[in-house]
């Protein structure tokens, strides 16, 4: 969007209303359902919001395809330096701009928000347990912050206990729904034992609930509590999906981990402790495209006195 550059016209806070809009009326209509969502029938702002949300974004598409069309002079030749701009490859495979244009909201949306609240949940549990804190800060003063690499922060098992647990106990998704395009059958999940073949016909919604299984007190003994220490020797597993998993996994989950692990070294590096600001202490969700904290996060960082 290059929203932050001083010459761009772009009204950035203008749509982000519409886009918050837009994600507040698609979560009400999710959760009522195919009857109740009858209710949401008549909402002329919801409309308005996603339209002008699809006129951005049609916009966008609409310079891809142009500048992606074999006669186009503005294609950049193919090459070492060539920049990768992942809708401009999108539409190389499809000239529908419809389908440009929600297959490039798929990507936006679970990338908007979900490093920045997966860090803000963290310092949100970290506030309230800064004994944790100090650990980190030690581990982190042994580091030369010029030589981190994606190895070395990976193999920070401190940071990375601290990253799963907090995805663990408030991550970001905690739901996934998809329907059906066509009837198929799953192998497993009828008769009284759930181990029969069941199936599923087209157009039927499917919804997992990652929140459950991660909250499960047979999986995860004291569910509710922050304990980054449950992760220790501990192999993740299907009993752990927070970017689901598969050939369907978020394809930047590797990118997330290295982004937040680099942000807690680098804080924990500068500042020597961290205090909570906030007499609310329980986590209170806010939920919509993606789940954060509705309070926010108030804390304090302390600095090494002079």
């Amino acid at each position: 969007m290059d929203s932050l550059l001083p010459d761009n016209p772009f009204d950035y806070e203008k749509f982000y209303r519409a886009l918050e809009r837009s994600l507040t009326g698609l979560l009400q209509r999710r959760q009522a359902g195919n009857i109740r969502k009858i209710c949401y029938a008549y909402d002329p702002e919801w409309k308005q919001a996603y339209k002008e949300v699809h006129a951005y974004i049609d916009e966008r598409v609409a310079e891809a395809l142009e500048k992606t069309s074999s006669s186009s002079p503005n294609e950049a030749p193919e090459g070492k330096h060539r920049k990768y701009v992942l809708l401009h490859e999108m539409a190389k495979q499809t000239r529908d701009p419809i389908e440009l244009r929600y297959q490039i909201i798929g990507v936006f949306l679970p990338a908007r928000d979900t490093t920045s609240t997966l860090l803000s949940n963290a310092l949100f549990n970290l506030a309230r347990h800064p004994h944790i804190w100090s650990q980190l800060r030690q581990t982190a003063l042994q580091l030369n912050p010029e030589t981190l690499t994606f190895e070395s922060l990976k193999s920070l098992k401190d940071f990375r206990n601290v990253i799963f647990e907090t995805l663990r106990l408030q991550g970001p998704s905690g739901r996934s729904q998809t329907a059906a395009m066509r009837d198929t059958v799953l192998p497993r999940g009828g008769g009284k034992d759930g181990q029969s073949p069941i199936l599923v016909r087209r157009g039927t919604h499917i919804s997992s609930n990652l929140w459950a299984m991660h909250h499960d007190p047979d999986l995860y003994p004291d569910p509710f509590v922050f304990k980054p220490e449950r992760w220790v020797g501990k192999r993740q597993s299907w009993e752990f999906v927070p970017f689901h998993g598969g050939p369907r996994i978020c394809p930047a989950n590797q990118q997330v981990l290295t982004y937040a692990a680099y942000t807690l070294v680098g804080l924990t590096r500068e500042f020597v402790g961290i205090e909570n600001r906030d007499p609310v202490l329980q986590y209170v969700e806010l939920t919509k495209m993606t789940t954060r904290s509705r309070n926010g996060v108030k804390i304090s960082l302390k600095r090494r006195p002079e």
